[in-house]
């Protein structure tokens, strides 16, 4: 009997020098940011005055890619709760701005990434008509909703991926909108 064999076997102890393969898991995101592909933005502060905002990423003609939409939040910085619509294959009805604060999160690479979406937003908006209401969401004052959908909205060149913004009591209501998302190549 082996002395590390304490039922009788008759047992040849090997020791066992091969390391298993290790594995690493990564969220997608990352893997997207260090491809420098994905970017995250924001509209700047929306005022509703009995009016209806909305904000959205605008994937321009021609850009060559495919915007996949992975988070989005909605903060509402006042005490009237608003109610948000998301809206897929939707056109919104100009004018609307720019906005300017968009960034890749990988500012490491050199030259930094330029995104090819636009955030696009309106504060004095119609109400859009067009394309498919996905779903609505109520967001209570002096809250921030956060939505994680891990880029299974894919929103192709000329098309928009909106939330509007629209009062649900009258009053003055202050929010704001921002994304995370990625691009890869339409082709």
């Amino acid at each position: 009997m082996s002395p590390n064999d304490p039922y009788g076997h008759n047992v040849k102890w090997q020791s066992y020098n091969h390391k298993p393969n290790k594995v690493v898991t990564i969220a997608n995101s990352l893997d997207k940011s260090l491809e420098g592909t994905y970017f995250v933005g924001q509209t700047p502060t929306l005022t509703l005055n009995n009016n209806m905002a909305y904000g959205a990423l605008f994937n321009p003609p021609n850009s060559r890619v495919d915007l996949f939409v992975n988070v989005f939040t909605i903060t509402n910085f006042s005490d009237i709760p608003l109610k948000a619509k998301i809206w897929i294959n939707s056109t919104p009805i100009p004018p609307w701005s720019e906005s300017q604060l968009v960034t890749t999160t990988n500012t490491a690479i050199c030259p930094t990434p330029i995104s090819k979406i636009k955030i696009i937003y309106s504060m004095d908006s119609f109400p859009i008509t067009t394309g498919v209401n996905a779903f609505d969401r109520i967001i209570p004052g002096k809250t921030t909703i956060v939505a994680e959908e891990d880029g299974k909205y894919i929103i192709p060149s000329n098309k928009f991926f909106i939330i509007s913004l629209i009062p649900t009591t009258p009053g003055v209501i202050n929010a704001a909108i921002a994304f995370g998302f990625w691009t890869a190549s339409s082709f």
